[in-house]
């Protein structure tokens, strides 16, 4: 697998929500790690949730969280 280029916005974001995160001392560090993980996402550009079902299956449901990717792996996003 290859290198994926993280866009410089979500880059952003999770920095942003880690720090403000890191300054509360009820949070573990996973806690904080996951509010910077959930605002790179948020803040991806592009990033869309598609939503599923299935009624074949029972009923199943689901979300495929989708992030484009850049071709190249080395180019700017």
């Amino acid at each position: 697998m290859g290198d994926i280029t993280i866009p410089r916005a979500a880059l952003e974001a999770g920095i942003t929500a880690f720090a403000e995160a890191e300054v509360n001392d009820y949070t573990s560090q996973a806690e904080d790690l996951r509010a910077a993980f959930l605002a790179m996402l948020s803040a991806w550009p592009g990033m869309h949730i598609h939503e599923w079902q299935r009624p074949w299956l029972g009923g199943m449901s689901g979300s495929d969280l989708i992030l484009p990717l850049t071709e190249n792996p080395n180019a700017e996003a």
